[in-house]
């Protein structure tokens, strides 16, 4: 009897560490399952990482490129200021000799009492200046041309010509102050450059000295 007692003990206990056993593995398979989910987000997140770094620095490089566009921009931006700047000063300066030239005219041809020569010989000069302010507003325009690029090609330019043509047009202010304009193209006569450019630049030396 007691045998009998020890074998069902036995049995009972085998029992148990059976359903142990099976517990155990049960509770294995599931850390092991656990295990490989956190593997798997671990992997996402890896993956999360690297797309938002490679994000992070696509941003960081527009970023630049973007601000390097607008330093780029604002610098032209100055840079074309500049240049308004000086045209606005160069048509001033080259309109004003003309412009001055024919109101001087017109207030003589209105005084009283003055001849039919006289009248003639005013209003002649008048057409001249009107000739010489229209080829001024051209020569403008030429440069604005220029400027844009829709014609900036070289072309030699012959210096004596030049001012030659700008001591015609400053013939009134240069008679006026009995000045003496002499010249001195020996070394070099010719260049090669923009024929307003250089009519410019000598009609600003000749008119600032007058």
């Amino acid at each position: 009897e007691k045998l009998k007692l020890i074998e069902e003990q036995n049995i009972k206990l085998e029992s148990l560490v059976t359903a142990r056993t099976h517990e155990i593995a049960a509770q294995h398979a599931e850390m092991a399952a656990q295990n490989e989910e956190l593997i798997t987000q671990q992997e996402i997140i890896n993956k999360q990482n690297l797309s938002l770094k490679k994000y992070s620095e696509g941003l960081e490089n527009e970023v630049a490129s973007r601000a390097k566009d607008l330093m780029q921009t604002n610098t032209e931006l100055i840079n074309q200021n500049q240049r308004l700047e000086q045209f606005a000063f160069m048509t001033a300066h080259n309109l004003r000799a003309p412009v001055a030239r024919l109101q001087g005219l017109a207030n003589i041809l209105s005084i009283p009492n003055i001849s039919d020569a006289e009248q003639k010989d005013i209003i002649h000069k008048m057409i001249d200046s009107s000739v010489e302010l229209d080829t001024v507003i051209r020569d403008l325009g030429r440069i604005l041309d220029i400027r844009k690029g829709t014609h900036g090609a070289f072309e030699t330019v012959s210096l004596p010509r030049v001012m030659e043509r700008v001591a015609l047009m400053l013939d009134e202010n240069i008679r006026q102050t009995h000045a003496e304009v002499k010249v001195d193209f020996n070394q070099v006569d010719c260049i090669q450059s923009l024929p307003q450019y250089v009519e410019s630049i000598f009609f600003n030396l000749l008119s600032n000295s007058l």
